[in-house]
């Protein structure tokens, strides 16, 4: 005689430890960086690097400005200094120095631009880090409670698993092995049938299939579906 019965056991705690396992893969996916909190790493690093582009632009605009106030102060001094006594050669110093003054205008100018593009990449800089600090909080929370959960998933795993081990041991050889063959194509090995349908396929079992399995003397398979059939 065929341990149906035991086969069917077996099976209904297969079929338990499939759960788990399948939630253990899903909370092992859930448990990696979400995208976007990789993505958001990467947007304070191109970020980093675009304040770090302005506050070096500033600074060279910064250092051209203060040449030519050098320069200014230097050619203030030459022009007042009474040094310079031929009208021809001081009118030509007042021009240079005139033509400087613009020319620091123009930079001056330039330096205020850099600086309000400095502010601008600052504070989007702070924004960024700010919404990342947020993220890793809520992730770090996150992460937490999955782990918890997994960690359940993981002990229920390794009970079911130990049933297993154990149903396993009851069942003759030559049952195991028709078992697993079965199992290995198919999820479902064993099905009910109830009414002469199969419990798997749901298609109508011929009356010798039905009978055959109902004796129990060996195992028995829907024609259909090649699942083992089970008369409860």
């Amino acid at each position: 005689m065929v341990d149906i019965e035991e086969m069917v056991a077996l099976q209904e705690v297969d079929l338990q430890l499939d759960l788990v396992k399948r939630r253990l893969g899903e909370l092992d996916e859930q448990l990696l960086a979400p995208d976007a909190h990789r993505t958001l790493s990467e947007e304070l690093a191109a970020q980093t690097a675009r304040l770090q582009e302005a506050k070096q632009g500033r600074k060279s605009v910064e250092d051209e400005v203060a040449v030519l106030r050098a320069k200014i102060e230097a050619e203030d001094a030459k022009l007042y200094s009474g040094q310079i006594t031929d009208a021809k050669e001081l009118r030509h110093l007042q021009e240079e120095v005139f033509a400087l003054r613009r020319g620091l205008k123009a930079q001056e100018d330039r330096l205020l631009a850099r600086i309000d593009e400095e502010e601008h990449e600052q504070e989007a800089s702070a924004y960024l880090k700010t919404l990342k600090k947020k993220s890793e909080a809520a992730w770090a929370k996150r992460h937490t409670a999955l782990q918890a959960q997994r960690d359940t998933a993981q002990a229920e795993a390794t009970l079911i698993g130990a049933d297993v081990a154990e149903l396993r041991g009851e069942l003759a050889q030559a049952e195991l092995s028709v078992y697993d063959t079965h199992r290995e194509r198919q999820q479902i090995a064993i099905a009910a049938s109830t009414g002469g349908i199969c419990g798997a396929c749901r298609l109508a079992l011929p009356t010798t299939i039905i009978n055959r399995a109902r004796r129990g003397a060996v195992v028995v398979n829907c024609p259909a579906c090649d699942c083992i059939v089970y008369i409860r």
